[in-house]
This record gives structure tokens, C-alpha cells and sequence, in this order.
């Protein structure tokens, strides 16, 4: 079991609005907190990575890496760097590191 700090990502909001009904009922099956932890985790060695590959890392799907990096973004955790990797797809994606904060996050 990994442990990680369940309120970290209260805050997030985890379907818009505008999203529908299926959208709401579906957050309650969503663990964000320890989606964000186990990506988060991806960059603790220092690397350069872009949301897939950080994805990729945490065992996630690389297709679904826009939100959690980019939560992890907003809170200051990982930082984007004027480097670029190459994405799936073929694109130039920001690579990311991860700050102090997210170090101590971690070391916690």
C-alpha cells in the first residue's frame, strides 16, 4: 500500500459543470489523490518527462495524462522546463520536472 496525504487534492474539481450526469457518478470512483501520488512519484529521480511518460511510468494509460500533471502543475509540484520531448503522437510535449515542494511532499 502506498501511502500518500488524502486531502491534498480535495480542492480539485473533479467533473465540470457542464460535464454530465454519468460524469459526476463516476468521480466517487476515482481516487485523485492517489493518481496524482503514484505520478507525482514517476518524477522523484530528477528526470525530464512529459505527462506520457510520466503516466507511463505510474502505470497509467499515457492517453490520460493531461489532468493529473497538469493538478500536479497547478499545486506546484512538477514544473514545466523550456526542454521538449516527444509525445506519442509524434508532437513536441513540455518536458516537466518535479520542484522542491514535490520533493518534500514525498519525503513526508
Amino acid at each position: 500500500m502506498v501511502a500518500h496525504q488524502p486531502d491534498l487534492f480535495d480542492w480539485l474539481v473533479h467533473a465540470r459543470s457542464s460535464d454530465p450526469a454519468t460524469s459526476h457518478e463516476a468521480v466517487a470512483d476515482i481516487n485523485i489523490t492517489r493518481q496524482c501520488f503514484l505520478i507525482l512519484r514517476s518524477y522523484r529521480t530528477g528526470q525530464l518527462l512529459t505527462d506520457h511518460e510520466a503516466y507511463r511510468l505510474a502505470g497509467f494509460p499515457s492517453t490520460l495524462a493531461r489532468q493529473r500533471c497538469s493538478d500536479l502543475r497547478a499545486k506546484g509540484l512538477i514544473e514545466r522546463t523550456n526542454e521538449r520531448g516527444t509525445t506519442p503522437s509524434g508532437k513536441a510535449g513540455y518536458l516537466c520536472r518535479i520542484t522542491k515542494a514535490g520533493l518534500d511532499f514525498l519525503n513526508k
